[in-house]
């Protein structure tokens, strides 16, 4: 049997991604936090970390006995639970959201967390396909989805939109010309091609497709996607919880399209009789968040 207190090091270390946060999380020491990961994959009998310098990565291994650890996790707080020792400032949480909602969410959590050190979180910034997978697996305690999810194991709450928005430099015109989207050129990131296959299809007669538009710069960080159009170097296509998240980074506009596009939001959680008390503040800070994208 492996090592709770091993185990638990190293669960925390997978989430954390850092030496350092996790032996602050531990109260311990970088040097203990090491030796419990040395302890642990002599005792699974394999490596379970693959050092890259400074950072590090899981191997397969790695990843089944971090699996395993919040499970076991998840298990000892329903046990918790079922005891009547549910703490609300005590376990793990565990969500995940499309990328500029993940930004707002842990703008709203942050001083919860720091005030109840016993409790951690894992947020994690994921495509819908991977969202719907880790509900349906029991992975994740809340998640937030386009569409609601039907399955019996799991309950939905419909939260409100998210409008998409064509986002300009803040000297183009409010309804450009596909012509003039095509000079400017896209500034791309990982959703961009899909949400142009819907926005500026349902815009724009002469748009054949993602593959057809120039693209100016290609970004893959929430933060850093608005700084090229606010430069006048690029036009992109974003959710109103992406723009949210990059306030501070410049002036631009939003293009006033005819055929205007929104994406629903469902709180999607696990069903049970009694969700553990420490879910509670987190819904709430979802439903404040959502219900800022209305204003």
């Amino acid at each position: 049997m492996l090592n709770a207190t091993w185990l638990e090091t190293f669960t925390v270390l997978s989430r954390l991604d850092s030496f350092t946060r996790t032996a602050a999380r531990l109260n311990m020491t970088q040097p203990g936090v090491t030796q419990h990961i040395k302890k642990l994959e002599q005792q699974v009998g394999t490596p379970l970390l693959v050092r890259h310098g400074k950072s590090f990565s899981l191997t397969d291994a790695g990843v089944a006995v971090a699996a395993l650890g919040r499970r076991r996790q998840a298990e000892e707080d329903a046990l918790r639970q079922d005891l009547g020792q549910d703490d609300p400032g005590r376990g793990h949480v565990r969500i995940a959201c499309p990328g500029g909602l993940a930004v707002l969410i842990y703008a709203e959590v942050e001083v919860h967390l720091a005030r109840w050190p016993e409790l951690t979180l894992s947020l994690q910034a994921a495509p819908q396909a991977s969202i719907e997978a880790l509900l349906l697996s029991g992975e994740l305690d809340l998640g937030i989805l386009h569409r609601e999810l039907d399955a019996p194991r799991l309950m939905a709450e419909r939260l409100g939109r998210d409008r998409l928005n064509l986002i300009l430099p803040s000297d183009a015109a409010d309804r450009p010309e596909f012509e003039t989207l095509q000079k400017l050129g896209l500034v791309d990131h990982p959703d961009a091609a899909a949400l142009a296959d819907r926005l500026l299809a349902a815009n724009y007669p002469d748009y054949r497709g993602s593959a057809g538009l120039r693209r100016r710069a290609f970004l893959n960080q929430i933060g850093q996607i608005l700084s090229p159009v606010s430069a006048g170097a690029g036009y992109t296509i974003l959710p109103q919880s992406a723009v949210l998240a990059q306030q501070g980074q410049g002036t631009f506009r939003t293009a006033a399209l005819k055929a205007p596009l929104e994406d629903d939001l469902w709180l999607v959680r696990q069903k049970q009789e009694a969700p553990p008390a420490r879910l509670a503040f987190f819904e709430a800070a979802i439903r404040r968040t959502c219900a800022r994208l209305a204003d």
